[in-house]
Parts: structure tokens; C-alpha cells; sequence
């Protein structure tokens, strides 16, 4: 398996050159050349894009936006979400915030009696992890040849370590928005999942998401960056040189200009257009139904809302910036 040059990155054909989850850079191993070849079984060479960019975030914090308007960058591309990643190899569901499957599965591979293959044969976890997602960054990068790809989905999150090992040269990016505008958004937007349909549920959501990002972000600043969605929508051109900078892309002012002049799934979308209101924040639809461009959706929401949004989520929502306790009173 080939790894797609880059100029600025020079990366020999035939070598992943990686860099490890803590920043170090090392040699996860070397291609398959010789076994595609011998295979008969393939007719080209499988190619992996070296660095794809991994939009991070809770869902309807401005991930969709984010990623298609740096898919507008000439050097950049993007679809719908993968989500299959989370199912292979982020935590299970009985336990979202828990250990990722790779985690337990290789518990169990490694303490096999008599040692295990991945032990015999002197194979580190960095190297076996790397292997896996060379298979799966060549799939995807078949689907946008000679870009750059940009993944969105949000429930890669609380997976954002193992993404890390999996595509040991990506770069993430964390959206980073107001928590009670989420909330408002996640109950309002008309999705049937199981953070749409629960108030409570969105308030831990969101606030889990974003610690679980910025621990991410802590263990290794040289690839992960918080930008807020609100200093995005007041400067984005600003906003996307920094962003762009840090992926180390050339500057290019397409993404800047179509965020400017884009919103997905915008959370103040009259209700009339999307089938009404779910949850509790019911106080907020006939408003927005209206059409009415809510602001403060925190002032429209019922004393019960008020508290739980505060017990949930209050200490995150202070933490980041967005309010102070005196503000959070209910």
C-alpha cells in the first residue's frame, strides 16, 4: 500500500511515515507492495491520503459547516458522514464514554496464555492500530483521488484517541460552541435518536463531548484545535486562516467565503419547515416556529430546563468561557 506524497510532507512511497500518538514521530511499518503484488488479486496499488483532517465536536455544534466549507479549499474533500469507524472501533454503546473496542480487545488478545501473535511476532500496539487504518484511510481516499480528506462525524468525539493511533498523521479540529444554543438545537432539531428526545440526555451530551474533546486536545496541541463557532461567524476569514494554517494547508479564502454564506442545519430554522419541537424546550416552539431568530434560547426555556441544564452541564458551560455561575442561577 502507497501512501499519497505531499510536497510539503515528502513521504516516500511504500512507507508510512507516522506521528505517534504522542507527537513522536516513528516507522509503523513498512508497505504491502510486495503483497499486493504477488496476490493477483488487485489490479492498482491502494493509495492513503498521509494526513486527513477529522472535524470533532457534539452534534449541532457546527461540525456539518465546518467540514464542507474546508471541502471548498481546492486542495480539500468531503461527503457525508463515515459514522462506521464508531461502530468498529469506538466504545459500545452500553458504555459511550468508556473504553473503545480496540482497547478491549486487545486486553483480551494480550493476555492470551501462551502469548499472543501480536507478541511473537514483536509487533507494538502503535504499528498493529496504524496497520488497521491504512486499509480504511485507502478506501476513502479511493473516493476523493488526489484531495485531502475531511471527516465530520460527530460521534468520533469520544473515540478521538484511538482516531489518533488508527490515522497516526491526521489532524483534528474541535467546534466548539455555546452549550445551551446546542441543547436548544439537539431537542428542536427533529432527529428520533437518543439525544434529541431527552433534555437531560442533551445537557450530558454536550458536556460530555466537550471535555472529552479538550482532554484530546491536551494530550497532543500538535494536532487537535478548538475554534468556537461564534468568533467563526464573526470572523471567518480570520478563523479559516488558522485553521488552515494549523492542518498545514495553503491559504485558500473558498472555505471563508462559504461559510460566510452557509449554515447546515442551522438551529434557528423555523419549525414550520422541520415537523415541530421535541423534548422538554417546548416553551421555545411557537417562537421559532414564527420564524424568529432566537438569541437566547437560555431566557425562553422553563425553570425545570433551567436546572437541569445547570446541573448537567452549568460547570463545562462556566469552564469554556460561556457564562459565569451568577449567570447560571435558575
Amino acid at each position: 500500500m502507497r501512501v499519497k506524497p505531499r510536497a510539503r510532507r515528502r513521504i516516500a512511497p511504500g512507507v508510512w511515515g507516522s506521528r505517534s500518538a504522542n507527537g513522536g514521530e516513528e516507522n509503523v511499518g513498512a508497505s504491502q507492495r510486495e503483497a499486493t503484488a504477488n496476490s493477483g488479486r488487485h489490479t492498482e496499488e491502494p493509495v492513503a491520503c498521509p494526513d486527513p483532517v477529522f472535524v470533532l465536536g457534539c452534534p449541532r455544534s457546527g461540525t456539518s459547516v465546518l467540514a464542507w466549507s474546508l471541502a471548498q479549499h481546492p486542495d480539500m474533500w468531503t461527503s457525508v458522514e463515515t459514522d462506521f469507524l464508531l461502530y468498529l472501533f469506538g466504545p459500545p454503546l452500553s458504555d459511550f464514554y468508556g473504553r473503545s473496542k480496540v482497547d478491549r480487545a486487545l486486553e483480551r488478545i494480550t493476555t492470551r496464555p501462551g502469548g499472543s501473535w501480536l507478541d511473537q511476532h514483536g509487533i507494538a500496539r502503535a504499528e498493529f492500530i496504524a496497520h488497521i487504518g491504512l486499509g480504511l484511510n485507502a478506501l476513502i481516499t479511493k473516493q476523493a483521488p488526489g484531495k485531502r480528506w475531511v471527516d465530520q462525524s460527530p460521534g468520533y468525539t469520544v473515540m478521538a484517541s484511538t482516531l489518533a493511533e488508527l490515522f497516526p498523521m491526521a489532524y483534528f479540529v474541535h467546534v466548539l460552541r455555546d452549550g445551551r444554543r446546542v441543547v436548544h438545537s439537539m431537542i428542536n432539531s427533529g432527529f428520533d435518536v437518543w439525544w434529541a428526545t431527552d433534555f437531560r440526555q442533551a445537557c450530558r451530551v454536550w458536556a460530555n463531548f466537550v471535555e472529552s474533546a479538550m482532554e484530546f486536545q491536551r494530550s497532543v496541541p500538535e494536532r487537535c484545535m478548538t475554534v468556537r463557532l461564534e468568533e467563526l461567524s464573526v470572523s471567518p476569514r480570520r478563523s479559516f486562516a488558522n485553521i488552515l494554517q494549523f492542518i498545514k494547508a495553503p491559504l485558500d479564502d473558498a472555505p471563508a467565503d462559504f461559510f460566510a454564506s452557509n449554515r447546515i442545519n442551522s438551529s434557528y430554522e423555523p419549525k414550520s419547515q422541520r415537523g415541530g419541537a421535541r423534548g422538554l424546550a417546548g416553551t421555545a416552539a411557537a417562537s421559532s416556529a414564527r420564524g424568529t431568530r432566537l438569541t437566547e434560547p437560555w431566557l425562553l426555556w422553563s425553570p425545570e430546563e433551567r436546572a437541569i441544564f445547570v446541573e448537567e452541564a452549568g460547570a463545562s458551560l462556566v469552564k469554556h468561557g460561556y457564562a459565569t455561575p451568577e449567570e447560571l442561577v435558575p
